[in-house]
């Protein structure tokens, strides 16, 4: 992707490549909820004893164990059959144990009645609510644990190519190519690294964000980026943006028409991340149409008035991701940086 510098204050800055179909994900945040046993018989019951820690998928889970007892007390060298989650989507990383294997293990309880799996279960790539079940063996009472994988799906692009934000979720979407509603919506901040959909995200606030340009541990562009996300598409709807578009464009005497389409409205929105994350100045951006442009300098045009923002619940927090399955981002390898927006 061409730079651009400040000794070449109007060159054209193309739009970035959209690469289509990867899938992979990177730790995010997992919790645990007991669901009580069910017995087969009263002889014998098997009970949810150690909840997992927060932990990040593709990563041992914590202390989690069952207890079995028998009339109140602990049972000693009973043998359970413990069954891991139903393996992830096409190219992401399965619940799988700590040898690599994915079938159900039988296990035998302590002198305490305890069978303790802590760090025996890796966990899986994709965000979501899990279970791991045990059973006493060979079919006796059964009891489960709900694994919460917590953090955020990115999914598939809408608008101009090279310009569109990103469609996210709180949770892996069962159908990939029927997702449904997402819950938030994204913008690139890095104009030089490739987009990539599907896939899991972590998220945190600005010292989250693992690129390498004018964002990078600056307040500043943080508050400038976050004005323009909260006070454009889809932060505000495309009605009062057309609003106020419309009265800034007519006092500057810039062409703007309604109706104001959502493609332009993202468009602009992307350019005027990017001019502070990227850029020093105002670039010959290609809009598509007069309109995104009209919507560009009013974003613009508010930033230079000195309006700015403050990160508030998701909007405003950044996400990263890897470039592969269950690796590691860093600052030299990971995927795009992106910023979240909550839809209005």
């Amino acid at each position: 992707m061409e730079q651009l510098g400040n000794e070449s204050p109007k060159r054209a800055l193309s739009r970035r490549t959209v690469v289509k179909g990867a899938a992979w994900s990177l730790p995010v945040i997992a919790a645990a909820v007991a669901v009580p046993a069910y017995a087969a018989s009263t002889s014998v019951v098997i009970d949810p004893e150690g909840q997992p820690v927060p932990t990040g998928v593709c990563t041992p889970l914590g202390v989690i164990s069952f207890k079995i007892t028998s009339n109140g007390a602990p049972v000693a060298g009973q043998a359970i059959i413990v069954t891991l989650p139903p393996a992830a989507p096409s190219g992401q990383s399965s619940f799988h144990w700590d040898d690599n294997s994915t079938a159900p293990k039988t296990f035998t309880s302590d002198a305490n009645g305890i069978v303790d799996l802590t760090n025996r279960i890796v966990t899986s790539s994709t965000p979501g609510t899990y279970t791991v079940l045990g059973q006493v063996a060979p079919n006796g009472a059964t009891s489960s644990i709900q694994v919460m994988v917590s953090g955020v799906w990115i999914g598939a692009s809408q608008g101009y190519v090279g310009t569109g934000m990103h469609a996210v979720y709180k949770n892996t979407p069962a159908d990939l190519s029927n997702p449904g509603t997402p819950d938030y919506y994204s913008y690139c901040v890095e104009h030089n690294v490739t987009a990539k959909p599907n896939m899991a995200a972590t998220t945190g606030d600005l010292s989250a964000f693992l690129g390498a340009n004018y964002l990078t541990g600056s307040a500043d562009i943080y508050s400038k980026v976050l004005w323009i996300i909260q006070n454009s598409y889809p932060g505000v709807t495309l009605a009062a943006l057309t609003a106020a578009v419309a009265a800034n464009a007519a006092a500057a005497g810039r062409p703007f028409t309604t109706p104001l389409s959502a493609n332009d409205a993202i468009e602009a929105t992307q350019y005027a991340i990017w001019r502070y994350t990227d850029l020093t100045f105002d670039a010959n951006w290609s809009f598509e149409t007069p309109n995104s442009a009209a919507v560009y300098w009013y974003l613009i045009d508010q930033i230079n008035a000195g309006n700015r923002g403050v990160q508030s619940g998701m909007t405003g927090l950044i996400t990263a991701e890897p470039t592969t399955v269950c690796s590691t981002p860093t600052g030299g390898n990971h995927a795009q940086c992106q910023i979240l927006v909550v839809p209005a």
